[in-house]
């Protein structure tokens, strides 16, 4: 929920707000291990307010496959600017991707 209202406020403060958390406990998670993909929702949700919010490729973010897999992908839903929803798919590239290691 933080990310989306992220993409909508543009705003960490309104967002941790928003989600009833300061915006340290916001940054603290963020530099966590393990938050790679928070951290790459974060770094696109602001840029994309008004449209739906996939996470970047994992030549932008550093990301595994394996984690991309397993993670999957976050899909932001925005509707008339305010955000409604955050749904998460399947990652197809990053399961090809793996499959192509193993050759």
């Amino acid at each position: 929920m933080f990310i989306g209202y992220l993409a909508q406020t543009r705003c960490v403060t309104m967002a941790a707000a928003m989600v009833g958390k300061d915006k340290t406990s916001a940054y603290r998670l963020r530099k966590r291990a393990g938050a790679e993909g928070f951290a790459a929702a974060w770094d696109v949700a602001p840029g994309k307010a008004k449209q739906s919010v996939t996470l970047a490729s994992a030549k932008s973010t550093g990301l595994s496959a394996g984690y991309r897999f397993r993670a999957g992908l976050a899909q932001v839903v925005m509707y008339r600017g305010k955000y409604r929803a955050t749904n998460w798919k399947t990652d197809d590239n990053a399961l090809v991707q793996l499959v192509a290691q193993l050759s």
